[in-house]
């Protein structure tokens, strides 16, 4: 009995043993360096995934395939997004978020879509269910524009379908009919069936039946069509300009084109005979001595069937061509001397002279320009001053390598000549330079040439020594700005561009007082602008008008050009704003008349370059045409003669060649 029991307790100890080292073996297996035992799952998450939102929430049938976001909790890596039970490829974002690919074929129907998640083996755990609707798609509907047009014979016009709720943008077909039926040989033709925008091409004749219809249809569903009516006609002849204003004896350029015919030329006419004026066979249109309307016939010489008409009216002033310069040469500078004859120096002559160290002499008792001593370095955008001697001051410009220079001459009126004076402290182009009170010249702002860097220095010269001495600088680096001396005596520094490509005008003006000799900050203009203008009105104020600022954007709106114009008050120390000019213009000339208004002309302008001439009355703050130049010109040169005449010269026309041109305002 005793042996029975000792027996029975050794057994359980030793059973117990068996069970401990079973135990610390299994241990061992898992968790000893170098056990063989395979790894064991990551536990579930305790909770199953969890649908919060999807996006979208709906679609339209037949659209394209799109990603689905789907929003939530407890997501899992290889966690996949169900569509009605069937897994989609699913991208794993976050354990909040995964997205799956949802082909074309999943929304090809409408109804409900119901999206799950599942979790991967072995916990294989499903979401809760979120509902994804696939709605009706909206009609598909078919425009074109234009809706309907007139083009002549050999002429191309073309065409723009839009679809809309066309899902896959399946595209356009385009056909041609007449009266509902195919279209006859001789209707004209398209340069494609399914191209968008499509050109029509009307035929060499008119068609019996002139009108075609021009019919598109959507590729999604060829019942959905637009249609828009073409009527061919005879060849059409436009002329440019359509109308103008002239001064008594002003000259303008004509041309006509026609639509329609490869042969362009015409022959020009006027309707009132020669009491109405003349014209040259290339279109030069002299007008008469009287005022009043008159009427300017173009006729084809191919059919004299093809004709235009242009109105011209004759005011009581305006530009008059006169002799023209020995040179052609766009921003020259024009100086009107102590004896009344005009100085033109240098400028750019863009038909292969480059930059021009040549000057001329127009003397207004003969009307005509004569060529005089010439500069020792050839210059543009540089600056010309009259001074109380009576030489004039050329400083600095873009010599003809582009590089700024900083040389400097005087010309002399008694000898014709030029002869070097003292230079710049800092070399310069697109500066401004200004006749002080006290005889001495100040030139401000400009570009070094260096890195393309403009500056803000400013410096004095001083006929008395023939030296420049550095002043105090602006307070705002700029070029292609205006200064303007005011009757207190101070300098008005406004606007300009504070990069050299022409980019971020500035609004900032600044005083320039010969007293301190320094510049003190004044009100800002309304509009940042460059390439403007600015005129001491005889009341004192100060008139700014156009120029431009480029906005640095790429499409359409990166230039803004301006027709406003704005009054600056010294004794407020404000602008404000005027009328502004019938044109938006930069690039162009003021001239403040012997009666106080102020005479605008030519410039450049979206439209291209301008002959139009605006007059600005300072008493009732408006402008007015008057009689244009003879051509659209920019970069000219002007001064008012002594006897009251404004002279106009030089020039670049369109694609920039420069001209000898040169006019007088009467």
């Amino acid at each position: 009995m005793i042996l029975q029991i000792w027996f029975g307790q050794r057994l359980s100890w030793i059973k117990g043993l068996a069970g401990g080292l079973l135990s610390l073996a299994l241990l061992v297996g898992i968790g000893g360096c170098g056990g063989t035992g395979a790894p064991q799952q990551p536990p579930p998450p305790p909770n199953p995934p969890t649908i919060s939102s999807i996006s979208p929430s709906s679609a339209t049938a037949g659209q394209a395939g799109f990603t689905l976001t789907v929003n939530g909790s407890n997501f899992v890596q290889g966690a996949v997004v169900q569509w009605n039970g069937n897994a989609r490829n699913t991208t794993f974002v976050s354990t909040a978020q995964l997205t799956a690919a949802i082909p074309a074929n999943d929304i090809a129907a409408t109804g409900s879509a119901q999206v799950t998640v599942q979790n991967p083996a072995p916990d294989n755990r499903t979401s809760n269910t979120a509902a994804l609707s696939v709605t009706t798609p909206p009609p598909i509907a078919v425009s074109v524009s234009p809706a309907n047009a007139s083009v002549p014979v050999n002429t191309t016009q073309q065409f723009t379908a839009t679809v809309t709720n066309d899902l896959v943008n399946q595209g356009i077909t385009w056909s041609l009919s007449q009266g509902g039926n195919a279209c006859s040989p001789g209707c004209g033709t398209l340069n494609s069936t399914t191209a968008n925008p499509v050109a029509y091409t009307a035929p060499s004749t008119v068609p019996v039946s002139p009108t075609v219809t021009i019919t598109a249809a959507a590729v999604a569903d060829p019942s959905k069509t637009a249609t828009t009516t073409v009527t061919v006609t005879l060849p059409i002849m436009t002329i440019s300009p359509a109308s103008e204003v002239l001064g008594p004896d002003g000259a303008r350029f004509f041309t006509a084109r026609i639509l329609g015919l490869s042969d362009q030329s015409v022959i020009w006419s006027v309707q009132e005979g020669t009491a109405g004026g003349t014209i040259t066979s290339d279109g030069l249109y002299t007008a008469p001595a009287v005022t009043g309307a008159y009427h300017l016939v173009a006729t084809s010489v191919a059919n004299n069937s093809v004709t235009a008409t242009a109105q011209i009216t004759i005011m009581t002033a305006g530009f008059k061509p006169i002799a023209s310069m020995k040179e052609a040469r766009e921003l020259p500078t024009a100086t009107v001397l102590q004896d009344g004859r005009v100085l033109v120096t240098g400028g750019g002559d863009n038909q292969g002279n480059g930059q021009l160290a040549s000057a001329e002499l127009f003397d207004p008792a003969t009307g005509a320009f004569s060529t005089t001593g010439s500069m020792s370095t050839a210059r543009l955008r540089h600056t010309s001053t009259l001074l109380h001697n009576g030489k004039v001051l050329v400083v600095g410009g873009f010599d003809p390598n582009g590089a700024a220079v900083a040389s400097a001459e005087l010309f002399d009126s008694a000898t014709n000549t030029f002869s070097v004076t003292g230079s710049l402290t800092t070399p310069r182009a697109g500066h401004t330079a200004n006749l002080l009170a006290d005889g001495r010249v100040l030139v401000a702002g400009g570009f070094t040439g260096q890195s393309d860097q403009l500056t803000a220095t400013a410096e004095i010269y001083d006929p008395n020594t023939g030296q420049f001495t550095r002043s105090p600088s602006l307070n705002t680096a700029r070029w292609k700005h205006t200064a303007t001396l005011l009757g207190n005596g101070k300098l008005l520094v406004v606007g300009g561009f504070m990069n050299y490509n022409a980019s971020n005008a500035t609004s900032s003006a600044e005083l320039f007082d010969p007293a301190s000799g320094s510049f003190s900050p004044t009100a800002n203009t309304s509009d940042a602008r460059g390439d403007h203008s600015a005129t001491l009105l005889s009341d004192g104020r100060v008139l700014i008008a156009g120029g431009w600022n480029n906005l640095g954007l790429a499409d359409d709106t990166e230039f803004e050009l301006f027709s406003t114009a704005e009054l600056y008050d010294p004794a407020t120390g404000t602008f404000q704003p005027t009328g502004a000019m019938a044109n938006a213009r930069l690039l162009h000339t003021a001239i403040r008349l012997p009666g106080g208004k102020v005479l605008l002309s030519g410039g450049y302008s979206l439209d291209g370059l301008l002959a139009t001439a605006e007059l600005f009355d300072p008493q009732t703050g408006s402008f007015t045409s008057t009689g244009s130049l003879e051509m659209g010109l920019q970069e000219q040169a002007a001064a008012l003669l002594n006897d009251g005449r404004v002279l106009a010269l030089g020039g670049s026309k369109e694609s920039r060649t420069s001209v000898p041109i040169a006019e007088v305002y009467h």
